[in-house]
């Protein structure tokens, strides 16, 4: 959670661990399911001479992104979102 944060908010890599380790606290079993997928591709993307690597790295850092986004509360006065995802007028 911590660099898509840092990517999405202007926040310093303090406040960022900390969202981090909050969001596997208050979420222990999906973020354990998530590190053993991030795992498992990293092991397919080395294993495969790193060629694979070039399809596992976006896979993973889209689904991350997407993570974050239902982790992290959106910012205040940001644009919010309905719960199909799309961006609702505030």
């Amino acid at each position: 959670m911590s660099f898509p944060l840092l990517l999405d908010r202007d926040v310093g890599a303090g406040a960022a661990i900390f969202t981090s380790v909050h969001a596997v606290l208050d979420n222990p079993l999906p973020m354990l399911v998530w590190a053993l997928i991030v795992a498992a591709g990293l092991a397919i993307g080395f294993a495969t001479l790193l060629v694979g690597l070039a399809i596992v790295l976006p896979v993973l850092g889209h689904g991350t992104w997407h993570l974050y986004r239902k982790v992290v509360e959106p910012a205040s006065g940001g644009a919010a979102r309905n719960a199909s995802g799309a961006l609702a007028n505030t």
